[in-house]
């Protein structure tokens, strides 16, 4: 079994500490993904456990191995880079090939192992093409495939598809998934864009200023993210985060908002906020829904807002809301007709409400 524990990990570059005593568990055969914004620590997280960095303090451990001191080559892992780190003067197959041939790998089994890894990227008609002859999804695949063809027992991807187009990505995104479906090695990816991380990952880790924020799969983290940093890094719209407080509404309490706005607070058994606490509400952009036709709509929660910005997607149309002042994203079926100014009826779905503390940010409802 191919596990990898992270335990206590601590990275500095001379005084200054860019990874925060990380702990993770990652199971035999699972795709899990690190995920934040740019300078987080994922990518040095990633670079520990291949060893092409040293770690501080703590201890990585693969399968039953500590390999703190053992050197990348000896690890029996491989990488993927964003920048593919194929040599230009040789074609796909010696590309491929390369890592075999060094380790004196028997031509034959070179040959066959070249050819299996081809076969499951659909590259077989590339092994002589130079990487200057190939597009940057068919050089993705060529660094997969010089991964694949050393049989390692996990993989390591870092930000693999952000050189390439959206409609690329998007295709790279299934074939990576398929990927592991086939060879079922534990996998650890790292990645800026939630988007890949919500659909590539059995879990996600949310990394922020080189600590773990919360971990997860990608349907707990977009339902119960734990603080105001996951609600608004994961989600595509992020969630609509608005600072409010807490006041007594008859026998229960609502969200004071800016604009003399009261939102009811639908009472819950674990609700951890009182009266005058200082707060964020935060509702998800499908929990925010128009019609600019139908003022009749039948909810209990309905509300008047001013259009500023429309996002025409098709098969729905994101709306940027003035609501009482406060800025939000909601959403309706695509073919309804919006236009800037227009004063609509919005709905909200209170049962899907979060709240979090405005000082610790931490969720508390």
């Amino acid at each position: 079994m191919t596990t990898v524990s992270l335990n206590n990990i601590v990275k500095r570059f001379g005084n200054l500490e860019v990874v925060h005593s990380i702990n993770l568990e990652i199971q035999d055969s699972e795709f899990i993904v690190l995920v934040g914004p740019s300078g987080c620590g994922k990518s040095t997280t990633l670079r520990m456990i291949a060893g092409l960095e040293e770690i501080s303090d703590g201890e990585i451990k693969i399968g039953d191995r500590v390999v703190n001191n053992i050197p990348p080559k000896d690890r029996n892992v491989a990488m993927v880079f964003q920048n593919y780190a194929l040599y230009p003067h040789m074609n796909v197959f010696n590309n491929m090939s390369f890592g075999l041939r060094l380790k004196k790998t028997p031509k034959d089994e070179i040959q066959e192992r070249v050819t299996k890894a081809a076969k499951i990227l659909n590259i077989e008609s590339l092994l002589e093409r130079k990487p200057s002859e190939l597009s940057g999804g068919q050089r993705q695949r060529v660094a997969m495939g010089r991964a694949i063809v050393r049989n390692p027992e996990i993989f390591l991807f870092d930000e693999p598809l952000s050189n390439l187009d959206a409609k690329l990505r998007t295709q790279m995104r299934v074939e990576i998934k398929q990927l592991h479906q086939r060879v079922n090695n534990t996998i650890i990816y790292v990645t800026h864009d939630q988007v890949e991380a919500m659909t590539l990952g059995d879990r996600i880790v949310v990394m922020r200023d080189g600590y773990i924020e919360q971990v997860g799969n990608p349907i707990e983290l977009f339902q119960n993210p734990v603080n105001t940093f996951v609600a608004g890094f994961i989600g595509n719209p992020p969630m609509n985060l608005i600072d409010a407080e807490v006041i007594s509404e008859g026998k229960g309490l609502a969200l004071s908002l800016m604009g003399d706005l009261q939102i009811p607070i639908p009472e819950r058994p674990d609700m951890k906020i009182k009266t005058g606490q200082k707060v964020v509400m935060g509702l998800r952009t499908e929990d925010i829904n128009l019609n600019a036709e139908d003022q009749t709509i039948n909810a209990e929660w309905i509300y008047d807002a001013s259009i500023d910005v429309t996002e025409p997607l098709g098969s729905e149309t994101y709306a940027h809301l003035d609501f009482g002042g406060n800025k939000i994203i909601g959403r309706c079926e695509g073919r309804t007709i919006l236009r800037a100014k227009d004063n609509v009826k919005i709905t909200l779905n209170l049962e899907h409400l979060h709240i979090f503390d405005a000082e610790s940010t931490n969720s508390v409802y």
